[in-house]
């Protein structure tokens, strides 16, 4: 005998199970709460499977592998501060050794400093830079840039931690020079360089006997033990006829770099005089 096979439209369906819950609805609560319980204890296993599966998380306690908060960040900011000094110094090498690349005869050493200050006036052309003695500078020692390693100046005033650079172009700066042409095996001449307080510099009291021409070059010359080879300072501007002494020339000569737009400067570090022991 052949089942029969009870069809249920799913509006029928919903009518039973509206029906169901009306009656829920309306049963006792002690009734349902007893329904409730029943509920639990026969399908308790397979509720309590997937709790079962879940770790719960603890906030670990500082131990040798974890540290506080606030002693992490006092590390990470020094290990910050290390490597901010660490570029630092690595570029102040880089800067070093261009330096020192063009100094064949550098002398005990080369001391990297920043200009921290420019002074240009009609009285005076002065640069301030952030070292001093206590780095092993002295007075009168060379300051060189680094556009083609060129003199710019000497120190004059100096203190523990920083110091005055003279420039060339300033009217109370002098040096002893020379001049030498492309070509030539020996400097044409020699003679003094002196400021202006502008923008040139001049070379005076040299004789028209000698072949000076613009376009030569000026160097500083080599002053043991000071400076252990002569470096360029400039080129000559400007040839006349000194207009008070016709038989003298009067030479202007423009610096290589722009003194006043230095950033970076060294110092070329030499053996103290005797006079100074």
């Amino acid at each position: 005998m052949s089942r029969k096979q009870i069809n249920a439209s799913r509006g029928t369906t919903f009518f039973i199970l509206l029906a169901f819950g009306l009656l829920l609805l309306l049963l006792p609560q002690s009734f349902t709460s007893r329904m409730n319980f029943l509920f639990a204890r026969i399908f308790s296993p397979v509720l309590s499977a997937g709790r079962a599966s879940q770790k719960v998380f603890h906030p670990s306690s500082p131990t040798e592998e974890s540290i506080p908060r606030g002693e992490y960040e006092e590390l990470w900011k020094a290990y910050e501060n290390l490597h901010a000094d660490l570029m630092t110094l690595h570029s102040d090498y880089e800067k070093l050794a261009r330096f020192r690349k063009g100094l064949p005869k550098p002398g005990p050493g080369l001391v990297l400093a920043k200009v921290i200050n420019v002074s240009i006036s009609p009285f005076d052309h002065k640069l301030f830079i952030d070292k001093g003695s206590s780095d092993g500078i002295q007075a009168g020692e060379y300051v060189t840039c680094e556009n083609r390693n060129s003199i710019i100046g000497t120190v004059s005033e100096l203190s523990e931690s920083a110091a005055t650079v003279r420039l060339l172009t300033d009217p109370r700066h002098k040096i002893e020079v020379g001049v030498w042409r492309e070509g030539k095996k020996a400097f044409i001449v020699k003679g003094q360089l002196e400021g202006s307080g502008k923008v040139l510099a001049g070379i005076s009291l040299i004789s028209r006997d000698h072949d000076i021409r613009t376009g030569d070059i000026v160097y500083a010359a080599a002053v043991a033990p000071r400076l252990e080879t002569p470096r360029i300072i400039g080129e000559v501007f400007q040839v006349k006829p000194d207009d008070n002494e016709p038989l003298l020339w009067d030479i202007a000569v423009k610096p290589i770099s722009d003194l006043a737009a230095l950033t970076d400067v060294a110092v070329i570090i030499t053996s103290p005089l005797e006079s100074e022991k």
